[in-house]
């Protein structure tokens, strides 16, 4: 009997040797892959810096003088050779060639032309390092998200600040762009390999492999096509409300370009038809546009009787008519006692069946509209001080069917204690917490019931100073002398900050990087880049769960459409006009590996 127990805890002990040895290091291992990261990095880790100017051509071959600024050049590095049009920054022209260093002399860098893709390289071109590429990321793993070490890639990568899209099965919406990237994360026999390559080229960049020591279980065999599959372009219909299934990664859609400098937008119901409009604000009035196809065409139009600074735009079906009312927060010039002001004189626009008439004018509040924990859309009010941009208690506004009118109720309670209408976002199904964007463009998490802060984004989101407006000074500020002084400030129309149950109940707000005071002084008035996140609460993390690609121009707004999934940017073009760029959602909820 001793002997038989000996004997088993001896088979005993050498499973458990062979386990921990051979089995646990594949379940276990943190992702061997940190060499795919590291080129990356090495490649795409600062995009939009200015490497030089191209000096002479040969066929082929070119000759770039090198910029000082810039270290770190090395051979085989990859860089972009962009337009040299005369008035428009480096950042900002058009990519023409992409390059490869070839040779580094003392003053000047010789590459070799990679790919053409708009004109050959031509002399007083610039030279650039190449922008940040989407990165599709695709696995043959059946349970790839259960897989320790395609979970840690990918954690990696997000890490590193790439943009990320799992390719679901082995199909890619609307293929692969120019630029983009494909990694293929895959089980082929023994062994774990990463290639990295790109685009419609299909040029192979970077490959390694690891032996995986496991049975693993494939949806295709290693090296097997990758499909494509036509995004189709439809007509949004007007959200319903309903939460559905998670979708955070984002694609392009449609472009257009616009008439007039708007600077808000807002998707609504115009008629009650269940057909999406948007409607759009500038200084002169609002604008209804439809979406018909790839265009967009104007049915409708609202002038200001008065000269206005456009603050904000919201919508709602206020009277519960089936018909989105418009929300505009307007402020005009004013003087108080010889100093410069201004006084709110917002309008409530509802559609009658041939034009937008007023139905409320002349509000002195600041307006806004949010998703309560239940889902439902909330209008609020607030008053705007003496002396301070905002004050007293944010208020709800209601509609009284017996009055047919809209009234002001005392205090909206869960914004209780909340310095600023446009700041707070509540989260669904909890009572006692609300995410605040804080005065100094922090994000923070509190649990109302301590007053206390419980989770933090891990970036600053910049100031927004894109519409601007005068408010009086209680004590005049004296610049020098006794004559020159100042007697007003100016403050700016906040940023949208929104919650949508419809996008996985994410918080989505600008990321500010141009124009910022600090980036002005390092950079100039036009660098940087901007950019919409959305933010879910983790723990004590405040994470970013998604996020667009990055403008090299202003973002100005967002609104969300549905049927399909969709985010339509308004942003300032770099000729100083307005134009419109739609974000389709498609794939997998990050969320989960994007906390560090």
């Amino acid at each position: 009997m001793n002997i038989r127990k000996t004997i088993q805890l001896y088979m005993l002990s050498i499973f458990t040797f062979t386990f921990i040895f051979n089995v646990m290091p594949s379940f276990c291992q943190e992702s061997a892959f940190t060499g795919v990261v590291s080129y990356l990095k090495g490649e795409y880790g600062t995009p939009f810096q200015i490497a030089g100017r191209v000096k002479e051509v040969a066929q082929d071959n070119i000759l770039f003088n090198k910029n000082n600024t810039i270290d770190g050049i090395s051979v085989g590095q990859g860089f972009w050779a962009c337009d040299h049009k005369k008035g428009v920054s480096p950042h900002l022209q058009r990519q023409v060639a992409r390059l490869r260093v070839e040779a580094l002399f003392s003053q000047t860098v010789m590459a070799s032309v990679e790919q053409v893709m708009a004109r050959d390289v031509e002399p007083d071109d610039w030279v650039l390092t190449p922008p940040s590429p989407i990165v599709h990321v695709y696995s043959n793993i059946e349970s790839k998200h259960a897989f320790p070490a395609y979970q840690e890639l990918i954690k990696e990568l997000l890490d590193a600040g790439f943009q990320i899209k799992e390719v679901k099965k082995d199909v890619i919406p609307g293929g692969l762009g120019d630029n983009d990237l494909l990694l293929r994360f895959e089980s082929d026999a023994d062994h774990l390999v990463c290639r990295l390559i790109r685009g419609k080229e299909g040029k192979l960049l970077f490959y390694e492999s690891q032996k995986s020591g496991l049975e693993i279980v494939t949806l295709f065999p290693a090296g097997h096509d990758i499909q494509t599959q036509s995004l189709p372009i439809s007509v949004p219909s007007p959200t319903s409300g309903k939460a559905p299934e998670n979708s955070t990664y984002e694609e392009e859609g449609d472009f257009y370009r616009l008439d007039k400098a708007f600077t808000k937008i807002v998707a609504f119901d115009l008629e009650g038809d269940g057909i999406t409009d948007l409607a759009l604000l500038n200084d002169n009035g609002v604008s209804v546009y439809e979406i018909a196809g790839t265009a967009l065409s104007e049915k409708q139009s609202y002038t200001f009787k008065k000269n206005v600074f456009p603050l904000n735009l919201h919508a709602m079906d206020m009277d519960h008519d089936g018909k989105d009312e418009l929300l505009v927060t307007l402020a005009e010039s004013a003087v108080f006692l010889g100093k410069e002001d201004n006084r709110l004189c917002s309008e409530i626009l509802k559609f009658n069946g041939d034009s937008l008439d007023c139905l409320v004018k002349n509000w002195p509040y600041y307006l806004n509209v949010i998703f309560n924990r239940t889902g439902h859309r909330v209008a609020l009010a607030q008053k705007e001080g003496e002396y301070i941009q905002y004050m007293g208690p944010v208020s709800q506004i209601t509609w009284d069917a017996e009055s047919k009118q809209l009234k002001i109720m005392e205090r909206y309670r869960p914004a209780a204690g909340v310095y600023s209408i446009y700041q707070f976002n509540l989260l669904p199904n909890d009572s006692d917490r609300l995410i605040i964007l804080e005065k100094g463009n922090d994000l923070h998490g509190y649990f109302t019931p301590e007053e206390k802060v419980d989770a933090s984004s891990h970036r600053n989101y910049g100031d927004f100073k894109e519409t601007g407006y005068p408010l009086k000074l209680e004590k005049d500020q004296y610049l020098g002398g006794f004559s020159e002084k100042k007697t007003f400030q100016t403050v700016y129309a906040p940023r949208r900050f929104e919650s949508s149950p419809p996008f996985d109940e994410q918080c989505f707000l600008i990321y500010k990087e141009r124009n910022t005071t600090i980036l002005k002084k390092i950079l100039g008035a036009n660098r940087g880049t901007d950019q919409i996140v959305g933010v879910k609460w983790y723990g004590n993390r405040l994470v970013e769960t998604w996020q667009s690609r990055k403008f090299a121009c202003n973002v100005l707004d967002f609104t969300f459409l549905l049927n399909p999934k969709r985010i339509m940017v308004l942003y300032r073009d770099n000729d100083g006009s307005a134009a419109l760029t739609c974000i389709n959602f498609v794939g997998r909820d990050i969320s989960r590996v994007s906390e560090k």
